[in-house]
């Protein structure tokens, strides 16, 4: 009888993290009332099955992450928001300043948004954002290399930290899959928080630009603490609490 109510847990226990792209032990443990050695027992035997991927305080899908779902698919939630985040991105870059713009469904809109004819140079690793930014006439475009992952249509890499070495740009607008004000801003993956990070060492401001439900979610991969970041624009859902917070901490928030 044990050994088939492990089985159930496990099979539950995958389901949610293929479901959700990760899971923390913690959460695990109050869910199915059981210790978070049981939990971690179970993520080891999950993992050595190939069904999840242990990690540092869970698991998360050894398949496909949220961060990798098609890119449409990921733009259309939350999409008013992310328009109004990218406006009022768009117009505070000040005319010959050279920004960073990360890979992103919220960073694209800053892209369709820029201001035209004002000496503008955007650096980005993001294809699409390459494009949008680079239909805006009078704006500059280059392009950081790496491995390109299609659904994402951004590019990661190693190589991308030696790209963004020679760089030193005015402003970063940057997008983090979650944000907890104790924890910092999160990733899902070892790769695209490196690259995050090679982008915040190469900006001189750095602003936050996220919808409203990226806010207490904390993924496994830090990207960084949030004191790195000077600014943050994003819409009135944001929970009051994080708002305090952010500027108890003196940083700006602009809602929209």
């Amino acid at each position: 009888m044990a050994r088939l109510i492990n089985q159930r847990r496990r099979e539950s226990i995958a389901r949610l993290v293929r479901k959700t792209g990760f899971v923390r032990t913690s959460e695990l443990s109050g869910r199915f009332g059981v210790s978070t050695v049981t939990i971690r027992q179970d993520i080891d035997a999950l993992s050595a099955d190939g069904l999840v991927q242990r990690t540092y305080g869970g698991a998360i899908s050894q398949f496909e992450s949220i961060e990798d779902t098609a890119f449409d698919l990921r733009s259309a939630a939350n999409s008013a928001a992310k328009i109004r985040i990218g406006r009022a991105a768009a117009q505070s870059i000040r005319p010959g300043q050279t920004v960073l713009l990360d890979s992103g469904t919220t960073t694209i809109e800053i892209a369709r948004q820029l201001p035209e004819n004002c000496g503008i140079t955007v650096v980005t690793p993001a294809l699409n954002i390459a494009l949008e930014a680079g239909a805006r006439s009078g704006v500059e475009v280059l392009v950081c290399g790496g491995r390109l992952n299609p659904k994402t249509l951004s590019t990661t890499a190693h190589e991308i930290a030696r790209s963004f070495s020679e760089i030193f740009a005015d402003r970063l607008f940057l997008a983090t899959y979650g944000v907890d004000v104790e924890k910092g801003l999160a990733e899902r993956s070892v790769e695209v928080a490196e690259t995050k990070r090679a982008l915040i060492r190469a900006a001189r401001e750095i602003t936050l630009v996220c919808d409203s439900s990226k806010f207490g979610l904390a993924g496994p991969i830090q990207i960084s603490p949030l004191n790195v970041v000077r600014n943050v624009i994003t819409d009135d859902g944001i929970p009051p609490a994080d708002l305090a917070w952010l500027r108890s901490e003196r940083i700006a928030v602009e809602l929209v």
